[in-house]
């Protein structure tokens, strides 16, 4: 539910989680006081998080996520540009570079998710890496919600399973799924728009 803005406490001052006051962008409720996300190599924990481009690792120590090589899992994250590459039946597995188009692949995360999706399907695990379509590509029913580019939707059902990408539809359009709306939200027919929330205070 809507409320009043709260003012974000500054380091040193007291906060509580949940229940606030919260503390200001870079800082962290640390046992009631707002404290400084930890950096590079520092230790880290549950309430000690580190700056937003590191990752705390299963030593409890702030590390930046892995690129080509390192390791990886369900504590360990990759590098941007790269995906955690896990042999079937393990939690653990190597940061590799995504892959290029045309590559083989067997997931979405193994290609650039920016710019291209994995052609596989439940009929064929195997795919390629493919670049997502513009608007009138063709697309297809089973890979509906990856086949194409950002503020486009796919055409296809599960009675016509071939469709084409198509420009999605602004607050009102007539819709059958979210997917459809450009705010990604559907509301009994019609694309509809978040609320969002206005301070109620003068």
């Amino acid at each position: 539910m809507c409320g009043p803005k709260e003012l974000l406490a500054a380091a040193g001052a007291a906060c509580a989680l949940n229940t606030g006051p919260e503390c200001s962008w870079g800082l962290d409720c640390v046992n009631g006081t707002c404290q400084p996300l930890v950096d590079l190599n520092g230790a880290c924990d549950s309430e000690r998080r580190c700056k937003t481009d590191l990752q705390c690792s299963p030593a409890n120590v702030c590390v930046r996520p892995g690129v080509a090589g390192a390791a990886c899992g369900p504590d360990l994250y990759c590098a941007r540009g790269h995906y955690c590459d896990v042999a079937q039946g393990s939690t653990m597995g190597v940061c590799a570079a995504v892959k290029p188009v045309n590559a083989p692949c067997a997931i979405d995360y193994e290609c650039d998710l920016g710019t291209m999706y994995c052609s596989a399907t439940m009929g064929a695990p195997m795919g390629v890496c493919r670049l997502k379509g513009a608007a009138a590509a063709p697309c297809t029913y089973e890979n509906r919600f990856s086949e194409c580019q950002d503020k486009l939707y796919c055409t296809a059902t599960v009675s016509t399973p071939s469709g084409v990408c198509a420009n999605a539809k602004s607050s009102g359009a007539s819709c059958a799924g979210n997917a459809e709306c450009l705010s990604r939200s559907c509301v009994t027919g019609r694309c509809a728009l978040p609320q969002p929330c206005t301070d109620p205070t003068p």
